[in-house]
Parts: C-alpha cells; structure tokens; sequence
C-alpha cells in the first residue's frame, strides 16, 4: 500500500512545477500495415469514450476523482496510436494482415472495440477496459466480450505508466488473437 501511495505521489509530483516543458507518449512506433493478403483483419476504428479521447494523461483517483497531468500528453490522437498498436498486435498475433475500417469488402473478420478506460489509478494500477466484438464476412456476430485488464506499476512516472499500458493493449489483442486463430472464418 506504502508503494502505491510513493508511486501515486511520484506521478502527481512530476506534474507540479511552473517551468516544466510539455512530455509526449506514443504506444508504439509501429508502422501501419497498408497491404494484404486473403484472408486479413479489419480493425474498424476505435470507439473510446470521452474521457479515454482527452490528450492529456491522467489518473483516477478516490471516488472515481479524475487528475490531468499538465505537462504529460499523447503525442497523437490516442484513437489513432492504440488503433495503431491493437493492428500490429493483432497481426504479430494471428500472423494475419490487419487493416483500418476502409477496406472491408474482402476480410475474414472484422473487430470492432470499444474503448471505457486506459489510465492509471491512485492505487498504483494501470487500467484498460472495454468491449470486443468480432463480425464474420457477413456482418453476423462470431463473439463478443468484456474486457477489464489491470497491472500493478512496479514503479513510478509517466514513462512507466504508457509502458505498461502499451502492455495491456498486447494483452487485450493477443486474447482477441487467439480467439480469431481458433475460429475456422480465418483460415
């Protein structure tokens, strides 16, 4: 409990200060896949909720209390850098091409993802949260789920906090992974 308060601390603290100069965090630096071959993935763009959407970092705290670091920021949209990540995840994972939303005439599945929560807490824990939902060729729905992952931080700061989220969302699309491999839609 001790830690997680020096961490919480640690992460307030880093956000204090009138000199400081603005942070920028990136999940990946992953190029976006631009070509396929049958079968492949749509990732259909990401629905995070409102909170998720701010660019700047922040921390829930006590009664779901929200903290916004000042000078720690998402160096893109995040729709578009974890949209980016869960691609590259998906595919290292199913050793499939996966796609944006745009091409999704000819693919096998289609993910779609919904985004509740990606941040750390005032508990020293990173969150990630939403639901999945995988469509067939012909929009039917193969399976849906919730998803609620969460990780202890082992130490303090923002460079570990997007470290260990990037974690998470290798989590969520290996679990997503593993269900598209066993699906006979893709093979």
């Amino acid at each position: 409990m001790r830690a997680r308060i020096i961490i919480l601390l640690s992460l307030l603290v880093a956000g204090c200060g009138t000199t400081q100069q603005v942070h920028y965090y990136s999940l990946s630096n992953f190029p976006t896949v631009v070509t396929a071959a049958r079968p492949f993935i749509t990732l259909e763009p990401l629905q995070l909720s409102p909170i998720v959407q701010e660019k700047n970092l922040y921390i829930v705290g006590k009664d779901n209390e929200v903290y916004f670091a000042r000078y720690h920021q998402w160096a893109e949209p995040l729709d578009k850098g974890l949209h980016r990540a869960i691609a590259t995840n998906l595919e290292q994972s199913t050793m499939l091409p996966v796609l944006s939303g745009s091409a999704r005439d000819m693919h096998c599945v289609s993910v779609h993802m919904r985004v509740d929560t990606f941040s750390p807490t005032n508990e020293g824990v990173v969150r990630f949260s939403g639901r999945w939902t995988i469509y067939d060729h012909d929009k039917h729905i193969i399976q849906t789920a919730n998803f609620n992952e969460s990780k202890a931080l082992q130490s303090g700061g923002y460079n570990t906090t997007v470290q260990e989220l990037s974690l998470l969302a290798q989590i969520v699309s290996h679990k997503i992974g593993t269900y598209i491999k066993g699906t006979s839609t893709c093979k």
